[in-house]
């Protein structure tokens, strides 16, 4: 008898509401993130008429790019069932040994962008050794990377913004 009822309110698709309409709601219900953003999108277009423009939609681009490439890459960390607190921190470092070595020290820009990389890979590498040789967790690992990351940049920067070269904020 209750299974009677609840196949009488419930859709073809055995969703309550059914049909279109329960499948649309269902799908917004199980993407609460893309429900939150198409959400946002609508009240902010409605409330700003530079929302949805082209230089805004750029702006927003390119201040997610750095946020994209870092999530794409620990991505590949979290799917192998690990952790690594220090992407913020590394790239920290990495930017600010970037715009140190481009202004403070004099060197061509391709060159401290060679370097910053270069940071960033070695700051990995210990990473890796410290967990597949040291046999540290991952979670102390990259908390100690997380912290050396910081401090190094604060040393590196003085506790002070560096500003880029005219060269690299023309571009």
């Amino acid at each position: 008898m209750a299974t009677d009822t609840l196949k009488s309110t419930t859709g073809a698709s055995g969703a309550p509401g059914g049909g279109a309409s329960g499948g649309l709601r269902r799908l917004l219900l199980d993407n609460g993130a893309l429900t939150a953003l198409i959400i946002l999108v609508i009240a902010m277009s409605a409330l700003s008429g530079d929302f949805l423009t082209t230089d805004n939609l750029l702006n927003i681009g390119v201040q997610a790019a750095v946020t994209a490439i870092l999530a794409f890459g620990v991505t590949f960390v979290i799917v192998s069932a690990g952790i690594d607190l220090s992407v913020g921190s590394v790239a920290a470092l990495s930017a600010t040994v970037l715009a140190w070595t481009a202004t403070s020290e004099g060197v061509p820009v391709w060159i401290a962008v060679i370097l910053a990389i270069a940071t960033g890979m070695a700051c990995g590498l210990v990473n890796g050794v410290l967990i597949s040789y040291g046999k540290l967790p991952p979670f102390i690992a990259t908390l100690a990377m997380l912290s050396v990351g910081r401090g190094l940049s604060l040393v590196i920067s003085q506790g002070s913004p560096i500003a880029f070269p005219d060269s690299v904020s023309h571009l």
